[in-house]
């Protein structure tokens, strides 16, 4: 079964744009009958990308069903972990994509030296046994923690902020501060939204679409027991609404990006600067043990689990029920299937494109920004 699937992306002559996915819908039927166990297992081999938030939201989703207590020690060291990826994804963007659209080659190196990272800080904590499993146990090689932390500050600092991410949250606080930056900034990634200030590209794609809101597990539970969940997971909306859930979801109340939005709405520039933030962000807070309170899970219908987690490119859902220790339903809901929902993030940020010769380019840059979890194949109509 190929899990992956592609998307097929047209902006069309009249201005509208077409979203049509290959992404398989049976991944329910996959899981059907397996036990939890099987299920951990198979997670991370069927999920490589964003491996890490797949396993630790199908990890919450089977402890909820089970009613099984997690060691609070090994559930801070996966939630870190959990963390740890969303900076390797929006890194390799920053360092493998964004030079493309510069005309230079990507940063290897430096892209090397932070995709590492967080295999390194796994096999530290849990050596070779399984990080997400319900038995799963840690026990730190802090030194190697420490070694591998030090490696994506540096990587980070020298070839994407070019200075300290920290210090670089504390001396970009506006847009003027960020276009100081861009102007003055060696690395790739200020050389891009150089590239987008000098071609006046900061509000191109801005449209208006709701952010997804925190959902309960109960509302969540009630909707995927309705008929047409199958239907939900592929092309999911909220009170009849699509939503938007991606970095800028995340990152849009922090000084630097609402200034942002207040003058070029989610626009380009927004949604770049909206990445960059939250690299720094986590990076910044990457020390083991920081924000990593327990969260209770509400009460569900007997023997059903849901987890939910922040990923690299927005809210992934797992959901499952049991029956006689065996999975009967499965449900995930990944990010791609909100942000490139036909009348999701995307369609409407493309279909505001204005017709041109660079329309392709704006077009590959939004695309970028808003991040599928998939390949996609883009025709623009003459």
């Amino acid at each position: 079964m190929n899990l992956e699937g592609r998307l097929s992306i047209a902006l069309q002559q009249a201005g509208g744009v077409q979203i049509e996915s290959s992404r398989p819908a049976g991944i329910a039927a996959f899981f059907q009958g397996k036990t939890p166990e099987q299920l951990l297992q198979t997670v991370p081999l069927i999920f490589p990308l964003c491996g890490t938030a797949q396993s630790y939201c199908a990890l919450q989703a089977c402890r909820q069903a089970l009613n099984a207590a997690a060691d609070p020690a090994t559930l801070a060291v996966q939630r870190w972990l959990v963390d740890l990826e969303p900076i390797r994804e929006h890194a390799l963007r920053v360092l493998l994509d964004w030079p493309r659209f510069l005309g230079e080659p990507a940063d290897g190196p430096a892209a090397r030296q932070v995709a590492t990272a967080p295999p390194r800080c796994r096999s530290a904590w849990f050596g070779s046994a399984a990080a997400f499993a319900l038995t799963s146990r840690a026990a730190a090689d802090l030194e190697t923690v420490a070694d591998s932390i030090a490696q994506v500050q540096d990587a980070l600092s020298e070839s994407v902020f070019g200075k300290a991410p920290s210090n670089w949250l504390d001396t970009i606080p506006h847009r003027t501060a960020l276009q100081s930056w861009a102007e003055q900034g060696t690395t790739g990634a200020a050389r891009l939204l150089r590239l987008v200030l000098e071609r006046d590209w900061q509000a191109i794609g801005s449209g208006d679409l709701p952010h997804l809101p925190a959902l309960a597990d109960a509302d969540l539970a009630k909707r995927l027991n309705k008929a047409d969940a199958a239907e939900f997971c592929v092309m999911p909306d909220w009170q009849g609404q699509a939503c938007e859930t991606t970095c800028l979801s995340r990152r849009r109340e922090t000084p630097l990006v609402a200034d942002l939005q207040r003058n070029f709405g989610n626009g380009l520039l927004t949604r770049l600067a909206a990445r960059l933030v939250e690299l720094a962000t986590l990076a910044t807070r990457l020390k083991p043990g920081q924000n990593l309170a327990p969260v209770q899970p509400a009460p569900l219908p007997a023997q059903m689990g849901i987890g939910q987690v922040e990923a690299a490119r927005g809210r992934l859902i797992h959901a499952l029920t049991l029956d006689r220790g065996r999975i009967a339903r499965y449900h995930l809901v990944a990010p791609t299937e909100w942000n490139f929902h036909p009348q999701g993030p995307a369609a409407r940020a493309l279909a505001a494109l204005p017709h041109g010769a660079d329309r392709r380019r704006q077009a590959e840059l939004l695309i970028n920004a808003i991040d599928p979890c998939v390949a996609y194949d883009l025709r623009i109509d003459p």
